[in-house]
């Protein structure tokens, strides 16, 4: 589930971090490996920053789509699951939520 905007940078960073470590522990600062289907980069902190203000953004316009019970493109959630990947979390499925399509 993803961290609400207002959610310390560092402490999203250190979390971010860890999840990498995890799942690619052999991996430097600055190389890619590839994470679902995307090739990823593991991101200094000004750019997981830049990464984690376009997350929300889309995230926030899926919510909201889904709330007012207008139908999702899938475009909007390739950009949703894409930008989840590059911060190695999982989506929320929009599809399945109640309201959705």
């Amino acid at each position: 589930m993803a961290e609400p905007p207002s959610e310390d940078l560092d402490t999203a960073y250190t979390a971010y971090l860890a999840r990498f470590d995890r799942l690619f522990p052999t991996q430097q600062p600055g190389g890619y490996v590839k994470h679902r289907r995307w090739l990823v980069k593991r991101l200094s902190r000004e750019e997981f920053a830049e990464k984690l203000e376009r997350f929300v953004e889309i995230e926030m316009t899926c919510r909201q789509i889904v709330e007012t019970g207008s139908t999702i493109s899938d475009a909007a959630i390739s950009a949703y699951v894409e930008a989840a990947a590059h911060l190695l979390r999982d989506p929320t499925d929009f599809l399945s939520s109640p309201g959705a399509r």
